[in-house]
């Protein structure tokens, strides 16, 4: 079986400016981001973000992955905050959350920006079928490349 994370980690394997953020608890989207990028001071994630763009020559993608253990409300609200402002207001970013239950995605509201997509659990045998590839296309938004549809068909 594969689950969404494997399946958006193995369609983003291999891609420049992919940043996977797997959330806590105990700490803020910025704190993580700046973490990962080596920032001291989480107020110049905007600089660092505006800075990997124009290095890559294409927006950073952010992935943050919620697992079921992520409860605290604050931050939860926070990861929906900075989905927002990183993601559509400053549009420094293209950001995907990830949230392992529904009582999470709740709280990653996104307004008329935000898309939920269910990744149902599927066989090797369903996979090759013309509704797992319609399934793909409505989370893509668009055709699913061969080349993506066979690193989807490599996880099982």
């Amino acid at each position: 079986m594969v689950g969404k994370s494997q399946l958006l980690s193995q369609l983003l394997n291999g891609r420049k400016g992919v940043l996977h953020i797997h959330m806590s608890n105990e700490t803020t989207p910025q704190e993580e981001v700046s973490s990962i990028l080596g920032i001291e001071n989480a107020g110049h994630v905007a600089l660092a973000l505006a800075e990997a763009e124009r290095r890559l020559g294409h927006k950073p993608i952010l992935l943050f992955d919620i697992h079921e253990r992520v409860t605290d409300a604050r931050i939860l609200d926070a990861v929906s905050g900075f989905a927002k402002t990183f993601g559509y207001d400053k549009a420094l970013a293209k950001v995907v959350v990830m949230a392992s239950i529904a009582a999470t995605a709740d709280h990653i509201t996104g307004d008329g920006r935000k898309i939920d997509f269910f990744v149902p659990e599927f066989t090797r045998s369903e996979l090759d079928s013309v509704e797992a590839k319609r399934v793909f296309e409505m989370w893509y938004g668009k055709p699913v490349p061969d080349s993506d549809v066979d690193r989807i068909f490599d996880l099982v």
